[in-house]
């Protein structure tokens, strides 16, 4: 390991082979002969650390069989233990590497930071406290738990404290209770567990005047003279907001504001110091009030999660059900460097090399505790670690993220700096040509400086100019406006209509294209709107779909199905049984047009006892068939997509039919269509690249005022001050708060940055973005310039473009444009063949009674029982064994090409039979293998005909049969797009 650099902070920019690079490191481990198991490579999303493994695998495996040329040489390159061999000698080695890895896949230590901590806390359930069997809560099982809590708390506690508790965190106590406590503990409860109670309870209660007191001092103020008439004017007017004891419209107006800001000004003239002595009790009065008042609800928020705590901890104790925040939480209670040996001892491996990919999403809980294991690694110069990042790429900051940890790091590990990867892989010229131009003059932008010139230079840290890895990729950037109407202002309608008629004229050019289209948030139902613009179109319609998926209830069709569940539960629910009754499955049900209580509780009856005796998915199915007949195609796949969630509920389903619809609402279901063309949020598309990318919805706010403001001593620590959100007018008011609000200003620019800067980067060839054009308007006596914070202004500031622009232009380009981008990637297009699609009649069922039992036909050998000396012997039936190494043999043939050799025959058996076997035995398998492949029947068997055909290798089916029944195996083979043949063959055991 003398060459080797045991400890590296990459900072990557988005398209610049992040997990190329980490990929590269683990490989490079596995070369120096590390174990796998001793290696963990954590990520943070279950697709990630899926894509990882693959590329690992995927490199390795190029770098062997060199489809292309200089697949050997880029792995190679990339470790320098391989680089200096000769090239027979690296593919001799490269050979060795893709077996160790292949052998290892059970070894390989690859996995979600969250799916590693919930592994550590199953081995120290004990210590932490858990149940003996506990989970992970799903999203309906946290709100039923949640409502159960709740419920509890309420039985169980002091009605005075809970409604003063309410009253403290809410300003009232007439609020809805599930609903308010469940938006308090969103924003508040993880914090106060990370920061403790004295974090929240700060501030002394400052002195307020008296009735008698305020009143008085109104009284003097309000007999106040003063010589410029402006101020005159306003004494008795504030005078009289004053005694309304509403402070803050109080400090709106009047000479009140210029004692706010300190400013002592009034209409720009100074405020005459009579005046100013007269009103100054007030305002200490009132500032008093709205600082008391936070100091209140900072202490009531505190007050209420600490007695929500103790329900809905104990009920999740309780039913052995906890959160992945949960699992942080208690694991960091106990975790310590002291307990790193129990815990390589009870997962049954060391970390000795530690990979963190997209650490910039790392919060500061999860990173207290790889902090422990950060911290041994780095005693032994045998050990390593490796993190790789972009903190301009942080988009997870309302789920802890803090992408301060990664510009901090090369500090905290003791480094002179971070290695950066500046060229983007991904990216066209002309893509990168705008990304440079709009981030390298952020600080040029007025709405960005004035608001937090250090959030701009924070998050400018990262930022390096761009450089695409291919000059010569052709590409597109430009920036579009919509249409708009006499009122000027931004509406959807229009951006959706700008969007689509954009996608039309990429998806008309090239339809293999894949393209993203890009929101900022889904409130206003924009991606549903954009898919149903681009589907719906009359003469260009464009197979557009939503990635991710939305709840099925997107189709009114499934709502009919749910509405009929509803009933099951609820036989009182008339709306549900007018809407039912009125819809093509009445018929069906055997009831007409009504909404009639004893219509209602019949049927109730009925559909409850069908899903006692049959499940949710046969009822599910039962209740669609009726619709499908006049469904659109959409419709049809919404139905099948809904009866494949209820078949999937079923597994762990509860009679409660009103569950599965609280279910089904709840479970966000992909459309299955093989469209290129998706709509998403910019949160969605992290990770992902298009050939091109539309981004609209840029006429939203930069930022929103905030839930809480915090206060840090060190980004890397919890904060050691927390408040209520308070305007920044009123930071005189409130100790700590500028401080406070400094720091959220740079927060929210920097993740304003991040969002525009991933939405851009996420484009291969072309990217286009979609402003309101926001003309001028003309009929206005005196022009006001704009000040709204949003990022179309922004966008205009940083790249010199009006203020106000014609509709329906394009209104900035590239210079470096090429028109005719899309040729190019139709040449190079990897996706230009499909698969061809075979629809297979698949036999009606019948009799289809939940819960039946099913069996493989070898494992009813022998009678299908099971002698348990038999189950411990070791494995000694060599008949048994060597009929599964050559069903295994035959199981890999798709068509017959040639005839294998004795070689290639053992190395692909199975390892744990063919150990038993012996190589004697093995070796004879393999030779009667080759000699029943070189008979002519077998091979015209397996020999691909002329025709189109399709063959199914071990494809599961059921046959139901009585006791006793004996029967073989069946082969499949299809021969026809709509039909199916079987063959049946005698079962042997070789």
């Amino acid at each position: 390991m003398s060459n080797f650099n045991d400890c590296v902070v990459i900072e990557a920019l988005a398209g610049a082979g992040k997990t190329f690079k980490l990929s590269l490191r683990y490989l490079e481990l596995i070369q120096m002969g590390e174990d796998p198991k001793t290696i963990l490579a954590t990520t943070f999303s279950r697709k990630a650390a899926g894509e990882i493994r693959d590329k690992i695998i995927q490199q390795v495996a190029e770098a062997v069989l060199e489809k292309e040329e200089g697949d050997l040489g880029k792995l190679c390159g990339g470790i320098p233990e391989l680089s200096i061999l000769k090239e027979e000698e690296q593919r001799k080695a490269c050979s060795q590497l893709l077996r160790d890895v292949i052998s290892n896949l059970h070894n390989l230590q690859i996995s979600t930071i969250d799916s590693f901590f919930v592994r550590t806390a199953k081995a120290f359930g004990d210590e932490i406290g858990f149940p003996p069997e506990w989970s992970i809560l799903d999203k309906i099982q946290e709100y039923h738990l949640l409502q159960e809590a709740i419920s509890n708390m309420f039985a169980t506690m002091d009605p005075k404290e809970m409604a003063e508790a309410i009253r403290l965190a809410e300003d009232s106590s007439v609020v809805p209770l599930l609903e308010t406590i469940d938006t308090i503990r969103k924003f508040a409860y993880n914090l106060i567990r990370q920061t403790g109670r004295d974090a929240w309870v700060w501030g002394e209660p400052l002195p307020t005047l008296s009735y008698q007191e305020l009143h008085s001092a109104i009284d003097n103020f309000e007999s106040q003279t003063a010589t410029i008439k402006g101020q005159l004017n306003s004494i008795p007017k504030d005078a009289n907001r004053a005694r309304t004891g509403d402070w803050k419209t109080f400090f709106k107006t009047g000479l009140p504001v210029g004692m706010l800001n300190e400013t002592y000004l009034y209409s720009k003239k100074p405020i005459e110091q009579n005046v100013v002595d007269a009103l100054q009790p007030i305002v200490d009065h009132a500032c008093a009030i709205i600082a008391n008042r936070v100091f209140a609800k900072n202490e009531g928020i505190c007050g209420l999660m600490e007695l929500f705590h103790k329900s809905w901890a104990e009920i999740k104790h309780k039913r052995g059900l906890y959160l992945f925040d949960d699992i942080t939480h208690y694991l960091k209670s106990i975790f310590s460097i002291d307990n790193l040996k129990e815990l390589s001892f009870r997962l049954d491996n060391q970390i000795d090399h530690l990979l963190i990919d997209e650490f910039q999403d790392t919060s500061i809980p999860q990173w207290e505790i790889m902090k422990q294991i950060v911290d041994e690694i780095q005693c032994n110069p045998q050990r390593s670690l490796f993190f790789v990042g972009d903190p301009k790429q942080s988009l997870y900051g309302f789920r802890g993220g803090e992408p301060q940890l990664l510009r901090e790091l090369p500090k905290l590990l003791g480094l002179d700096g971070v290695d950066r990867l500046p060229t983007s892989y991904r990216c066209s010229p002309p893509v990168v040509d705008l990304v440079n131009k709009v981030f390298e003059s952020a600080e040029q932008s007025e709405i960005l400086s004035s608001y937090s010139a250090g959030g701009v230079k924070e998050w400018k840290r990262s930022f390096v100019e761009h450089v695409s890895a291919n000059p010569t990729k052709k590409g597109f950037a430009a920036i579009h406006t919509t249409d708009v109407d006499e009122d000027r202002k931004p509406k959807l309608c229009y951006t959706v209509d700008k969007v689509a008629e954009i996608v039309r004229s990429i998806y008309g050019k090239n339809k293999e294209l894949t393209i993203g289209i890009l929101v900022r948030k889904n409130t206003g139902q924009q991606i549903q709107r954009i898919v149903h613009a681009l589907r719906s179109h009359p003469t260009e319609p464009v197979p557009a779909s939503e990635h991710g998926g939305n709840p099925l209830t997107d189709s009114p069709l499934v709502t009919v199905v749910l509405s009929a569940l509803l009933i099951a539960d609820h036989p009182g629910d008339t709306a549900s049984l007018f809407h039912v009754s009125t819809s093509p499955i009445a018929k069906s049900l055997g009831i007409g047009v009504t909404w009639k209580r004893e219509d209602a509780f019949e049927l109730s009856k009925s559909l409850r006892q069908r899903i006692m005796n049959h499940g949710y998915g046969n009822v599910v199915c039962e209740l669609a068939e009726p619709l499908f007949a006049g469904a659109s195609k959409r419709d049809k796949m919404r139905l099948w997509q809904l009866i494949e969630l209820a078949e999937t509920y079923s597994s762990s389903s509860s009679l409660r039919s009103s569950d599965f619809v609280e279910f089904v609402k709840k479970t966000q279901v992909p459309d299955p269509a093989t469209s290129n063309v998706q709509v998403m949020t910019v949160h969605a598309s992290k990770g992902l690249g298009f050939d091109a990318v539309v981004v609209c919805d840029l006429n939203e706010p930069l930022w929103r005022n905030p839930k809480l403001l915090t206060l840090s001593e060190n980004q890397c620590e919890p904060p050691v001050r927390v408040s209520v959100y308070e305007n920044e007018s009123y930071n005189n008011c409130i100790p700590k708060q500028d401080e406070m609000w400094e720091q959220c200003k740079s927060v929210q620019v920097q993740e304003a940055l991040s969002l525009l800067y991933v939405a851009t980067t996420r484009a291969k060839h072309a990217v286009h973005l979609v402003i309101p054009p926001r003309p001028k308007n003309e009929n206005a006596k005196k022009y006001s310039p704009p000040t709204s914070k949003v990022v179309d202004r922004f966008l205009r500031q940083v790249l010199d473009i009006d203020e106000h622009l014609a509709p329906n232009e394009v209104v900035w380009k590239s210079d470096i444009n090429d028109e005719d981008w899309w040729k190019k990637v139709s040449a190079d297009s990897e996706e230009g063949d499909s698969t061809p699609q075979i629809n297979l009649q698949w036999a009606n069922r019948k009799n289809n009674q939940r819960a039946i039992a099913s069996a493989s036909p070898s494992s009813l050998e022998g009678g299908g029982k099971t002698k348990v000396i038999e189950r411990f012997a070791g494995g000694t039936n060599t008949a048994f064994d060597r009929g599964t190494i050559i069903h295994k043999w035959f199981e890999d043939i798709e068509w017959f090409d040639k005839v294998p050799s004795i070689e290639d025959l053992v190395a692909s058996a199975p390892s744990e039979e063919a150990g038993r076997l012996g190589k004697e035995h093995l070796e004879d398998a393999a030779a009667k293998c080759i000699q029943a492949l070189q008979l002519k029947e077998v091979q015209e068997l397996l020999t691909k005909p002329d025709e189109n055909v399709s063959v199914y290798r071990e494809q599961e089916f059921v046959v139901r049969v009585e006791k006793g029944t004996t029967f073989a195996e069946v082969v499949m083979k299809e021969h026809r797009p709509n039909s199916m043949n079987g063959e049946k063959l005698n079962k042997t055991s070789s």
